[in-house]
């Protein structure tokens, strides 16, 4: 985990990993943190999206479409959307992505009679496969190559000034037209944008002076990015399956080890320094499965009156942070707007939803809606997952236009904004970045707590969302 905390100094934040018999891997204070202070950002290991969604989800920024389904995808497979020309650039260009390496994998999958859960994990383990073997490769991640397209496209527009210029040599009207549309290519994207405003994060940017009060308003630029043995170090409940799962799974699992043949997935390194790979057996799968399960987050939609759950993330530092009612830390999942929130923001939208559940609690006796637009993080297997068709109610996104998209649940007259977007810009909005604010004092050593169960299970930020470091 040195590579977290190595990440954590170098950012400014202002948290490290720590490790105890009694606790296991938890996040400690490394100074006192006040109230209203982004803690961390971090970016999913790996997500896959459920099935029925396929279309909605750009495979390679996580950016959702809320009221259709985007036009760009893999014609072989037909399983993996993407939002623009650029991050399907990203997946097929064997330099950056690694989607041919599971393009027939996935179609193999696509005709496998199982339940919605099981495929959704099943894909969610190739996918952390895929990427170890990315990492091994030296293939950059989706949001690394985005970064480095964004970096060459800004280097472009150096190259262009008002006057025409080009390297410091006048170029003809012949030669700025060219310019302008290679510029204008690499602009070329579309993002939806919700018309109901959703809060994303801006985490704080610490400064030098640990009591600089101004720092909530600073950001913190670079997510941490796990590896692969993040995801070994989480905790597997696989001795803990019942019969019933036990035996399901011993079943599946010989399924999965064919699945991931197919794509020569089928070894693993065991540690940073191990240079002999391991072959995968039906005993690492099932812990393997176990480890994802049990730390899944939900993808959640939140423009909706009912929040949709359409897949699933791994955030490997988020599991090193425990549960607790008495919590002093909460979390946002970025959907896609490209509206942030400062720490002040979500302390008042945290206040907003405690006192919203307080009434509802009274009222309804427990049968509460969440009614915050603040798109906190929450297990997958915690909440209810709103099932959708896509069969007959998505509309693709192409030549510029969108069509609001009519079915039952929604709203009357709901539309979609459709924005010209840079398609390198990797913005808070993108990639389902998780950001952590603390809303209380954290004083300095404090560590994680661990998490219990209460009656409060209506209510997604209360039991399922935050993640704390106890006062």
């Amino acid at each position: 985990m040195e590579h977290i905390n190595r990440v954590c100094r170098s950012e400014g934040y202002p948290i490290v990993v720590e490790n105890s018999p009694q606790l296991g891997n938890h996040a400690v204070a490394s100074r006192d943190i006040p109230q209203g202070e982004g803690l961390l950002r971090a970016i999913p290991y790996a997500a896959e999206v459920f099935d029925n969604y396929k279309k909605r989800m750009c495979q390679v920024c996580l950016l959702y479409h809320n009221r259709g389904s985007f036009s760009y995808r893999c014609q072989d497979c037909d399983q993996v959307y993407f939002c623009s020309e650029a991050c399907k650039s990203i997946a097929m260009d064997p330099r950056q992505g690694c989607h041919l390496k599971v393009c027939r994998t996935l179609r193999k999958l696509a005709t496998w009679n199982s339940d919605r859960h099981t495929k959704s994990i099943i894909k969610l383990l190739l996918q952390v496969l895929m990427n170890h073997w990315r990492e091994r490769q030296g293939i950059p991640t989706a949001y690394q190559s985005r970064r480095a397209l964004e970096k060459e496209r800004e280097e472009r527009e150096k190259m262009v000034d008002a006057d025409g210029l080009k390297a410091g040599i006048v170029s003809t009207g012949t030669d700025l037209e060219a310019i302008t549309k290679e510029v204008a290519k690499l602009l070329e994207a579309t993002t939806i944008m919700p018309t109901t405003t959703t809060a994303t994060a801006s985490p704080s940017q610490p400064s030098s002076e640990p009591n600089n009060s101004d720092k909530v308003n600073n950001r913190i630029q670079e997510p941490v990015e796990n590896d692969f043995f993040d995801v070994l170090r989480l905790q597997s409940h696989f001795e803990d399956w019942d019969d019933e799962d036990q035996k399901d799974w011993n079943k599946q699992s010989h399924i999965v080890l064919s699945l991931l043949e197919l794509a020569d997935l089928t070894e693993m390194a065991t540690g940073p320094e191990e240079k002999e790979l391991h072959k995968l057996t039906s005993l690492d799968v099932k812990k393997l499965i176990s480890a994802l399960e049990s730390n899944a987050f939900g993808m959640f939609d939140r423009t909706k009156k009912k929040p949709v759950c359409f897949g699933r993330a791994i955030y490997p530092i988020a599991s090193f942070f425990n549960h607790s009612c008495e919590c002093n830390a909460t979390a946002v999942q970025a959907d896609g707007s490209t509206e942030e929130v400062t720490g002040d923001a979500v302390l008042g939208l945290v206040a907003q939803e405690e006192e919203e559940f307080n009434k509802k609690k009274v009222a309804a006796a427990g049968a509460t809606t969440p009614s915050s637009s603040l798109s906190t993080s929450a297990s997958a297997s915690s909440l209810t997952e709103t099932t959708e068709s896509e069969s007959g109610t998505s509309t693709p996104l192409e030549s510029g236009t969108v069509t609001p998209v009519e079915k039952e649940g929604t709203e009357e007259g709901e539309t979609a904004t459709l924005v010209i977007a840079d398609p390198y810009d990797s913005r808070v909005g993108e990639f389902r970045m998780m950001t952590f604010f603390s809303i209380r004092d954290i004083p300095k050593g404090n560590i994680a707590a661990p998490y219990h169960h209460s009656s409060r299970l209506d209510n997604p930020r209360i039991c399922s969302a935050p993640f704390v470091l106890r006062r």
